[in-house]
């Protein structure tokens, strides 16, 4: 913003140019920045908005000039982290294409679970119950509360396409996770094939928050630290709490 405030607009390569940050942050930091009415696209450029410049000057009164320094590279870091490049690359795709391809996904992932006996916590699979409707409730469940976290981080912004497609495609890590393990049963080690599969039961689920708390930032404007809360409250801890409720006091 600093930038923009002393160039006034710039386009993305420009701006990548002058910050070194990588292409898939800029992106983020833009739309969280024009989610917030503090920049604007004009004619592809990138520009500070109203409220943004007046936000900039009382910034620049209270630090003073800026020392020049080196480009920090925690946001590399934090690009592998929260998926970045992931998400903006998904969010930027024809959403009924997108959802298409999810739906397809998380089809086949059911019917692969059912085939093997798997019923399903929201986002944790497990085995016992012998109750397969348990897979689709879950979807529904999972799309339901995703889309009520939304509108409570937007403050009620409609639902539309994109939001549904980035939702469902979201979901799709976890439904992978059937097929994996029956391929790492196929595998001659079974202890090695045991850990892998714990620890994928455990992160594909992790992988859905994440890319979903990226996508909401994005959408919002809200810090990802929120988004990121708000679904970990909302879905992975009550489907942890379900299976751990199912696996000791049920089966």
């Amino acid at each position: 913003m600093r930038i923009l405030m002393e160039r006034g607009s710039m386009d993305v390569a420009e701006l990548r140019r002058a910050l070194g940050v990588p292409l898939s942050t800029l992106y983020y930091d833009i739309e969280v920045l024009r989610a917030n009415g503090l920049v604007m696209k004009v004619d592809g450029a990138v520009a500070l908005t109203s409220r943004g410049r007046a936000l900039m000057e009382r910034l620049m009164q209270m630090l003073g000039p800026q020392q020049p320094g080196r480009p920090v590279r925690l946001g590399q870091l934090a690009d592998i982290v929260m998926l970045r490049p992931l998400v903006v690359y998904l969010a930027r795709v024809d959403p009924l294409i997108l959802a298409v391809h999810a739906v397809t996904i998380i089809l086949a992932g059911s019917l692969m679970a059912m085939l093997r006996g798997f019923d399903m916590s929201i986002l944790l699979f497990f085995k016992g119950l012998n109750a397969p409707y348990t897979i689709a409730a879950s979807v529904l469940a999972y799309v339901g509360i995703s889309i009520a976290v939304f509108k409570g981080l937007s403050g009620g912004e409609p639902v539309d396409v994109g939001l549904v497609s980035m939702i469902l495609t979201s979901m799709t890590p976890p439904m992978l996770y059937p097929s994996i393990d029956y391929a790492l049963g196929l595998l001659r080690s079974v202890e090695a094939a045991h850990y892998i599969s714990v620890a994928l039961w455990a992160l594909l689920p992790a992988i859905s928050i994440i890319m979903l708390a990226t996508y909401y930032s994005i959408r919002s404007g809200r810090p990802i630290e929120i988004t990121a809360l708000a679904l970990t409250l909302s879905i992975l801890l009550p489907s942890t709490l379900t299976y751990l409720f199912i696996v000791n006091y049920v089966l």
